[in-house]
C-alpha cells in the first residue's frame, strides 16, 4: 500500500512537514502552559502532569516528524492531516492522487 511519492509531491511534503511541525509544537506548548497553571492542583501535581504530557508529546512528535523519507511520506502525511496540522492551501497543493491515497489511509 505504501509507496514512494512523486518528486513534485515530495517537495511539497517537505514544506508541509516543516510547517506542520511548527503548528504541532505551538499547539503543544499552549496546552503545556495550561497544565502548568491548572487550578485545583498543587505544584507537585501540576509538575507531574507537565512531565507526563511532555513524554506523550515526545512520542507523538517522533511518530509524525522523525526521519521523514519518501517511502514513509504518505503515512506521515496521513498522520499530520488526521491531526489537522495541514492547512487547506498546503493540502490543495498536493496532487489529487496523493490526496486520495491519504484520505483512504485515514478512513481505513
Amino acid at each position: 500500500m505504501f509507496r514512494d511519492i512523486p518528486e513534485s509531491d515530495w517537495k511539497k511534503f517537505w514544506l508541509i512537514h516543516q510547517s506542520a511541525l511548527q503548528r504541532f509544537s505551538q499547539g503543544r506548548l499552549s496546552a503545556l502552559q495550561k497544565l502548568a497553571v491548572a487550578e485545583g492542583k498543587n505544584p507537585q501535581e501540576r509538575l507531574i502532569d507537565v512531565f507526563e504530557f511532555a513524554r506523550q508529546t515526545q512520542r507523538e512528535m517522533a511518530r509524525m516528524f522523525d526521519n521523514p523519507k519518501r517511502s514513509t511520506a504518505l503515512m506521515l502525511l496521513a498522520q499530520m492531516h488526521a491531526e489537522q496540522l495541514v492547512e487547506a492551501e498546503e493540502w490543495n497543493g498536493l496532487s489529487e492522487e496523493i490526496r486520495e491515497m491519504v484520505e483512504v489511509m485515514i478512513v481505513g
